[in-house]
């Protein structure tokens, strides 16, 4: 699984890599009081590219999923 994530640096403080190793949105919710307000999600098939090769350990005709989810608050 690769996983990026995208915020405001301003909105959470503190940030280390625990939190990250953890839950996020526990974070956001527990310790920084930050209610999420929604979200939306897609997803589709597609063939890795480089840096996808490169972590999963896949060949060039590996298909992978992709998962895109936006949440705002």
């Amino acid at each position: 699984v690769i996983e990026h994530n995208y915020m405001p640096v301003s909105q959470v403080p503190a940030l280390s890599k625990r939190i990250l190793e953890g839950s996020i949105y526990s974070y956001l919710h527990k310790k920084l009081h930050i209610k999420l307000a929604g979200s939306s999600a897609g997803s589709r098939a597609d063939l890795p590219d480089k840096y996808d090769r490169q972590y999963l350990g896949a060949n060039e005709s590996t298909p992978i999923l992709e998962i895109e989810q936006i949440v705002w608050t």
